[in-house]
């Protein structure tokens, strides 16, 4: 038989488990690769690289230098689409990570719901 104690046991424990998973998930930050075959063959590759849903706060060093990283793929061209910052004041970290990508043509689409009300969408390229 379940008491209602047993109950509250477990869901607490689920929630203490999708709590931590989450604390996990927010610093696993990772570049997917993906071929798309839209161009004739033999011709030269097209790099793009698709950024989405930043949501950076201050003080996000590891979300920071990953950023900054993504130079170093060389991509041909840049889209960044969602939700870029998640706080007014993390603007001018985001513009001085993003650095180079910011060189590369590109396209920004302000899709995010951060963006409306208060917040206002920055455009990066």
């Amino acid at each position: 038989m379940t008491t209602p104690f047993r109950v509250a046991k477990g869901l607490a424990t689920v929630a203490a488990g999708c709590f931590a998973w989450g604390l996990v998930e927010a610093t696993r930050f990772r570049v997917r690769h993906v071929t798309v075959p839209v161009l004739p063959p033999g011709g030269s590759e097209l790099r793009i690289l698709h950024l989405s849903d930043i949501h950076l706060l201050p003080g996000q060093q590891l979300k920071l230098n990953f950023l900054r990283s993504l130079a170093e793929l060389e991509p041909d061209l840049v889209i960044n689409t969602g939700d870029n910052i998640a706080s007014d004041t993390a603007t001018w970290p985001l513009m001085s990570a993003l650095g180079r990508l910011q060189e590369v043509p590109g396209g920004f689409v302000d899709g995010g719901m951060l963006n409306c009300g208060a917040h206002h969408p920055v455009v990066l390229f």
